[in-house]
């Protein structure tokens, strides 16, 4: 044992432990946790947008965790654990990370609304309009998209959270 320690021999099982760059990206959420009180970043800073990335992957964690998938031979949780016990020291909220609805698609939504309000539908829309096209476009979009998560959905299936919002939203401006 003396000479296994003498040449440095790591006698912890790699696959247990955690990545540096994740831990790198950690201790940045922490200090800016430390420094700001929350962990809402500015996307126009490229580090914090960095971080906003890292926060998000971490609902994945929490999948994990939730599933079972991640476990020791013992049974006890390994990486995960570790990686969940260190985000929950900095009040890390794993609830706020539910998928939400991509800004430019409620930009271009937020245009479609206001088009039924002005025109009462979209049999004005004119393809050789460059904003109506966009328009027509993000329809056939919408239509292509509901018809393939209907198609591919099994009787009793939730749906996902994302389309079932989106669905509905465009249900409202009908």
């Amino acid at each position: 044992m003396d000479l296994l320690q003498s040449i440095n021999f790591e006698f912890e099982d790699q696959r247990a432990r955690i990545k540096p760059h994740w831990m790198k990206s950690y201790e940045l959420l922490k200090k800016h946790f430390e420094e700001h009180g929350n962990l809402v970043m500015d996307l126009a800073n490229p580090a914090q947008a960095a971080l906003q990335n890292f926060i998000e992957r971490q609902g994945i964690l929490s999948r994990k965790l939730q599933e079972n998938d991640d476990r020791g031979a013992d049974g006890s949780y390994s990486i995960v654990d570790k990686k969940i016990k260190l985000l929950r020291a900095i009040n890390f909220d794993f609830h706020t990370l539910s998928p939400k609805i991509n800004p430019s698609w409620m930009a271009t939504y937020g245009m479609l609304r206001e088009h039924f309000q002005k025109h009462g539908g979209y049999a004005t829309l004119q393809y050789k309009m460059p904003l109506d096209r966009k328009l027509m476009h993000f329809i056939w979009d919408q239509r292509g998209m509901y018809k393939k998560v209907h198609a591919n959905r099994e009787p009793g299936q939730e749906m996902d959270p994302v389309n079932k919002e989106k669905f509905k939203l465009l249900e409202e401006i009908q």
